[in-house]
């Protein structure tokens, strides 16, 4: 992201990641995270909601304060704000579009365009109905509240605006900021842009060592993410079997698929 190169690397291998894994294994030896973490299935809102978590970690936006508030029952949230806003190509499967089986294209084309560029649609999509999960505080200014006696625990409706196609022209949460939204857009247009955005890879050549390497992932990666494991220990013996499972392989694959992007977009 920001040492002006191409390389593809091994995460697991860098010092920044054994950094933070012995970080959290310190906060784990020390009764920071739940001795259950790397396999408690229970939602994060629902932890902070009845006082059992006291922190987690996010994604940040302006108006994420708020917005996690309104998720854990009204609890009060603090951020803070650990690394520079940045975009890259993550995510790319988290998007509206049409599949290519799909029998009316053209219709889809149209609902989409309705639902990212009309108001009134956006708003019954992204927050519900006025007067069942949402009242106006002040009409004028766009700013809205649950109905009175309901919260986020009691209403019909799960806001998540963030997965809709834009939260931009619905009307702004009490809370919020009133400018919220050109907020969000200058977020959006400052972040770091990472040199390799709009590159994604292609790993049919080397599916076997993908597959044997996700095994490899998903026997040690919660449990360290979890602080459940020593770090000096473990982490050796982790690369050691991603590299039996093709790792080297892959990361050789997509350097040579991230240089021949870059040769014809750089």
């Amino acid at each position: 992201m920001t040492d002006g190169t191409l390389e593809v690397v091994n995460l697991y291998e860098t010092q920044e990641y054994f950094d933070e894994i012995a970080l959290r294994y310190d906060w784990a030896q020390k009764g920071l995270i739940m001795p259950d973490a790397s396999t408690n299935t229970e939602g994060a809102y629902s932890l902070l909601q009845t006082e059992v978590g006291f922190g987690r970690f996010t994604n940040t936006k302006p108006g994420i304060a708020n917005e996690l508030s309104k998720a854990s029952g009204g609890m009060e949230i603090g951020i803070i704000e650990l690394v520079e806003p940045y975009t890259s190509t993550t995510r790319v499967d988290c998007c509206w579009y049409i599949p290519r089986n799909c029998e009316q294209p053209v219709r889809a084309m149209q609902i989409l365009n309705e639902m990212y560029s009309n108001p009134e649609l956006a708003n019954l999509l992204t927050n519900g109905c006025e007067g069942i999960e949402w009242d106006f505080v002040d009409k004028e200014k766009g700013i809205i509240n649950y109905p009175e006696g309901k919260d986020s625990s009691s209403t019909e409706y799960t806001s998540h605006p963030w997965a809709w196609p834009n939260e931009c022209i619905t009307y702004v949460w009490e809370g919020d900021d009133a400018d919220v939204w050109e907020q969000m857009t200058q977020f959006n247009e400052n972040a770091l842009i990472s040199p390799a955005k709009g590159f994604t890879w292609d790993n049919s050549g080397v599916q076997t060592e993908a597959a044997a390497v996700a095994n490899v992932i998903s026997k040690y990666g919660n449990a360290l993410l979890a602080g459940s494991l020593d770090p000096a220990v473990t982490i050796p013996q982790f690369i050691e079997e991603l590299k039996d499972a093709g790792a080297d392989t892959i990361i050789e694959e997509k350097q040579r698929q991230l240089d021949a992007w870059h040769e014809e977009n750089g």
